[in-house]
């Protein structure tokens, strides 16, 4: 080592530990736009298929049948 260097303080490493991301996890999650809805909040994530544009479920339908009185 030279003069120099003894005088620089050691630069430390980061202490946190990494660990490889588990089978079957998106390793880079910061990559996707915050804008998309996550696979678990669709119906593909539950094994369902996703409704066709502009129609309403039955459930939808006793929703708005149901509503309250101020509501309207």
């Amino acid at each position: 080592m030279s003069a120099h260097e003894e005088d620089q303080p050691r630069r430390r490493r980061p202490r946190r530990a990494t660990r490889p991301a588990a089978p079957g996890v998106d390793e880079h999650p910061s990559v996707h736009p915050l804008t998309g809805r996550a696979a678990e909040d669709r119906p593909e994530g539950w094994g369902g298929q996703a409704p066709a544009l502009g129609t309403a479920s039955a459930h939808d339908e006793a929703l708005k049948r149901d509503r309250p009185p101020h509501w309207a």
